[in-house]
């Protein structure tokens, strides 16, 4: 099984027919609503029937996927925790023991009224619909501390990376903090992630570089350190070989788009 590491450069509240999606995870937190249809997702290694009126909540680093052979009514809501700092302690330290809400009137309508506002509204605006949204799911959702909730192998490992990628670790330290042998690791990411343990950390080094490109001024120096780059050198190495152009290139293409 590949599993796809997805990243998003902004929001997305998204209205559609479909929710096929092969298995993946990133670091924001997921809403699936589903006004009419049926469907199925499996997260963080079960398997849910989704009905008309189901809502998913899914938190940040879980494995997950979904398919449909129906023609769906269904809305999407992807956004990473930063843009609700009230909730980020939540969507850090706790998870969803029933990931799947079922039919609740209030939750639709709310869902519902974002997508037909969302997008011809300020950014302020978009972040209360987001926060509106996600508590009132959370309202229904049982939470546990995700200290004492049960993870499986992959997901302990993708938590730990997804925390610590802006440190020096290598396989060995992930060995040892994980009591999980350096062959098994390996085995895990060439078996399921389809990459090396050195280009998946890699990539949430680039992915938290792309944010701070578009959205702060800091240095190229300070952009490779705060993601976790041994050096400058290396960040734009590695960016180039990823993007085809370097990280100042990159960033004066983003202010042109704006």
């Amino acid at each position: 099984m590949k599993i796809l590491h997805q990243y998003h450069t902004e929001p997305q509240v998204i209205h559609n027919c479909t929710v096929n999606f092969e298995p993946h995870l990133h670091g924001e937190v997921e809403l699936i609503v589903l006004f009419d249809g049926t469907a199925s997702a499996r997260i963080g290694g079960k398997e849910y029937n989704l009905q008309a009126g189901d809502a998913v909540l899914v938190f940040p680093n879980t494995v997950h996927s979904y398919t449909s052979s129906d023609t769906l009514d269904v809305g999407k809501f992807i956004f990473s925790p930063d843009i609700i700092p009230d909730l980020k302690n939540t969507f850090t330290n706790m998870t969803p023991r029933h990931p799947v809400i079922h039919t609740d009137a209030e939750l639709q309508h709310i869902a519902a009224s974002v997508i037909r506002h969302y997008h011809h509204s300020s950014s302020v605006v978009k972040r209360a619909y987001l926060s509106l949204l996600t508590g009132k799911l959370l309202e229904c959702a049982e939470l546990d501390n995700q200290t004492y909730a049960k993870h499986d192998t992959l997901e302990t490992i993708l938590q730990y990376c997804e925390t610590n990628f802006r440190s020096e670790i290598s396989l060995q330290t992930l060995s040892e903090a994980l009591n999980i042998s350096k062959s098994h690791l390996s085995h895990i990411f060439s078996g399921m992630i389809k990459m090396d343990f050195r280009n998946y950390l890699n990539t949430l080094r680039l992915n938290h570089a792309y944010t701070l490109l578009a959205g702060t001024d800091l240095s190229m120096t300070e952009i490779a350190e705060q993601s976790g780059f041994s050096g400058l050198r290396t960040f734009n190495r590695t960016f180039r070989l990823h993007n085809g152009m370097s990280p100042t290139a990159y960033k004066k293409q983003l202010h042109k788009q704006s």
